[in-house]
């Protein structure tokens, strides 16, 4: 979904402005496809719904087990999976949507002074080049909790930092854009599309024709990371994904993950999440099967 950067960018901006200094995050509602879906997982970004005013309901299709999500003014709804939505807003509710793309994050401000489903306007705008570090860092952090669908605290200030990053994002001019950012950029979106194998900073550093030293920088800088703790926090976002939605062994997943020692596999995991993949798989296969 392409958006095109016109004078909508203000009119967002003033608007999450208002938002940002009148109101706080409320409730954060997370909605992940539960089938794993692969053939068509990759045919819708990210979304996060933000209600700036009124009451809205989300109606989700997602197969034979539709969901309606509510999100009074102030609650954020982040969906990840490849499921239809619908907006059915009272009157006088005002929603912005993010869509977070691989190389740009779309806004839309719709009002729906009308209620139902009819919006009376909207405004399109984007931010292209979008993800700097500390944004990339932060829609890692939602797609985490999106794939346990937890509100906890933190997940409300993941929500807050990813608003007020867009909103000076929106602020800069286009051409302020640093080299550094597009390299961090580009050195992430590999990394995502390789877990798989067997990845270094030497190997990644390699690949991009610089400095292993460069990249530990550029990872320091832009993410506020270090290259490894962001590699693993991919591969094992990826592996609880894969735990919750397929039977495969463990080693099989940890392979698939980039992990050949499934014991070093396992003790990462145990590190990062405070119990083993065998409990984790266990604790959510009771949770489907409708334990508490």
């Amino acid at each position: 979904m392409l958006f095109p950067r016109n004078d909508s960018t203000e009119v967002i901006a003033a608007r999450l402005t208002a938002f940002l200094r009148q109101s706080t995050v409320g409730r954060v509602y997370f909605f992940e496809d539960a089938v794993e879906n692969k053939a068509a997982s990759h045919l819708r970004a990210p979304r996060l719904y933000l209600t700036l005013s009124g009451s809205l309901a989300l109606d989700v299709a997602n197969g034979d087990t539709p969901r309606t999500v509510p999100a009074d003014a102030g609650s954020a709804v982040f969906m990840t999976g490849p499921e239809q939505e619908t907006c059915l807003a009272s009157s006088g509710t005002e929603v912005l949507m993010f869509v977070f793309g691989k190389e740009q994050i779309g806004l839309v401000l719709t009002d729906y002074s009308g209620g139902a489903e009819t919006p009376v306007r909207s405004w399109k705008t984007a931010i292209p080049g979008a993800y700097d570090g500390l944004s990339q860092n932060l829609l890692q952090g939602l797609l985490v909790f999106a794939a346990e669908q937890k509100d906890r605290p933190f997940a409300r200030l993941l929500v807050e930092s990813i608003l007020q990053t867009c909103l000076r994002l929106l602020q800069t001019p286009v051409s302020a854009t640093r080299k550094a950012v597009r390299t961090y950029e580009s050195i992430c979106l590999y990394v995502e599309g390789h877990l798989q194998s067997d990845l270094t900073r030497e190997r990644v550093a390699n690949h991009f024709h610089l400095a292993p030293n460069h990249v530990s920088r550029l990872f320091r800088e832009e993410g506020q990371t270090r290259f490894t703790d962001y590699l693993n926090l991919i591969r094992i976002s990826r592996a609880k994904s894969m735990l919750r939605g397929d039977s495969a062994p463990l080693k099989e997943i940890a392979a698939r993950c980039g992990y050949q020692d499934v014991a070093y596999f396992c003790r990462i995991f145990k590190k990062m999440n405070k119990e083993t993949p065998t409990q984790y798989r266990a604790a959510e296969e009771w949770k489907a099967r409708g334990g508490n």
